[in-house]
């Protein structure tokens, strides 16, 4: 396994009941990915039946637009609040006197780290969608693997971790 592309044991562990349930985006998110993964599973049974493949396509469509609009929001609305956050906090800590306690190269050292922790967590959960929606477009693969939620669980648990 690729370290960084999914969290350790240990974080999912320590978080993955408890943080889900406590986010209703974990809770809204999981509970349309079993849906969905569960309407793959009678898809796979109706398969036999000759019905289930083309139905199967639909309903990866379907995923694959609810997922990925999700993940993108879900990107753009946290550092909208992460924005707000920061301005109404103030952005930097000044002393008595008035004057900045960080130095400008400090500050623009931590901001860049900053960015490229950004980078590499948006690059990651496009490299678990993207597994995720080839998984999915495999015929009968797609169907018994529980790829959406799988997806739902490591992305809430590396936000949870991250923030």
């Amino acid at each position: 396994m690729i370290k960084g592309l999914f969290p350790s044991v240990e974080d999912i562990l320590g978080k993955a009941v408890t943080s889900m349930l406590a986010i209703p985006e974990g809770i809204l998110m999981l509970t349309v990915a079993i849906f969905l993964d569960a309407c793959g599973l009678l898809l796979f049974i109706l398969s036999f039946a000759g019905v289930g493949i083309p139905l199967s396509w639909m309903l990866d469509a379907g995923g694959i637009m609810i997922f990925g609009i999700w993940m993108v929001t879900r990107s753009i609305l946290r550092e909208v609040i992460k924005g707000v956050i920061g301005k109404t906090l103030g952005k930097t800590l000044k002393d008595h006197t008035g004057t900045e306690k960080t130095s400008t190269s400090t500050a623009k050292m931590k901001k860049g780290i900053q960015v490229a922790k950004k980078g590499v967590g948006r690059g990651l959960s496009l490299v678990r969608f993207g597994i995720s929606t080839v998984i999915e477009l495999i015929p009968f693969l797609g169907d018994i693997f529980p790829s959406w939620t799988l997806l739902v669980i490591f992305e809430i648990i590396s936000g949870e971790i991250e923030s």
